[in-house]
């Protein structure tokens, strides 16, 4: 992972989440995709930024339609 700002590869994972994908039900119009979250600080230049991670599995596991053959086309590149 590069820093956004400097470039840098050396960073420090300060905080992570694991979405499961249940659903909200106070929230109805996001979306229930499955994903890590994690809340980095680049060690260069202090910038502070944040990614989401999607593993092919739970995206496999969510099946949403029409998104299968675009994941049997990811698989392929693997």
């Amino acid at each position: 992972m590069r820093c956004e700002k400097c470039g840098s590869l050396s960073h420090e994972v300060k905080e992570t989440r694991r979405r499961t994908g249940e659903p909200n039900p106070i929230n109805k119009n996001k979306s229930n995709t499955p994903y890590t979250y994690r809340r980095r600080v680049c060690s260069s230049c202090g910038h502070k930024f944040a990614t989401r991670e999607y593993t092919i599995p739970d995206l496999i596991a969510f099946g949403k339609q029409g998104y299968s053959q675009m994941i049997d086309d990811l698989m392929k590149t693997l």
